[in-house]
């Protein structure tokens, strides 16, 4: 596999998900179609998806792209959750300012996710991080990688935690939660060996 997230997300999912092709994705800030992006890789596998951002970019790429904020979905988009799978294989969330109010946007209740990265930018001081751990617990999700670390490219900063990343126990084998559950750690650490 060709990672080209910015942090190993492509990468863990795709061990996590056992190099599963034509899986379902959704993308919550997508950003740019390639460059650090964390669901290209995955259509490059025939992989079909949701991409949102508020910025114009991924157009051009194979999953239903919405531009719209995600903390306020357009009724099409809204629409396009009502019609994906029940279970979605890999979700995406990094909206930065956005990610409370678009985790809460999420189909939840008709949806299950097989793994999940989402930002919360605790090294930033963002306050979130506890309110989406304990939403992901109350629903049913196990923390695999809690705190992951990205070393910024001013390298006078220590790596700083950003995200966390989250399975459904019910969907993923369970050698492959102890495999990667760490806490903390740099995201190249966890996927050493797998780019």
């Amino acid at each position: 596999m060709t990672s080209y997230s910015q942090g190993g997300q492509d990468v863990w999912a795709w061990e996590m998900l056992e190099h599963k092709t034509n899986g379902f994705y959704i993308d919550l800030g997508c950003n740019n179609p390639v460059a650090i992006n964390n669901t290209y890789a995955f259509e490059q596998m025939g992989w079909d998806g949701i991409l949102v951002d508020i910025l114009p970019g991924c157009e051009s790429r194979g999953g239903k792209f919405f531009r719209c904020d995600s903390a306020a979905p357009s009724p099409a988009l809204l629409e396009a959750y009502r019609a994906m799978p029940p279970i979605v294989d890999f979700l995406s969330l990094d909206v930065d300012d956005a990610t409370f109010a678009t985790f809460n946007t999420l189909p939840w209740d008709t949806h299950r996710i097989r793994v999940a990265c989402i930002e919360h930018d605790a090294y930033r001081g963002r306050d979130i991080r506890s309110y989406i751990r304990d939403a992901m617990s109350c629903m049913g999700y196990t923390i695999v990688c809690g705190d992951v670390c990205i070393r910024f490219p001013d390298a006078s900063c220590a790596p700083g935690p950003f995200e966390d990343w989250f399975c459904d126990p019910d969907l993923v084998k369970p050698e492959l939660i102890e495999r990667f559950r760490c806490s903390g750690r740099e995201w190249c650490d966890i996927v050493k060996g797998l780019i």
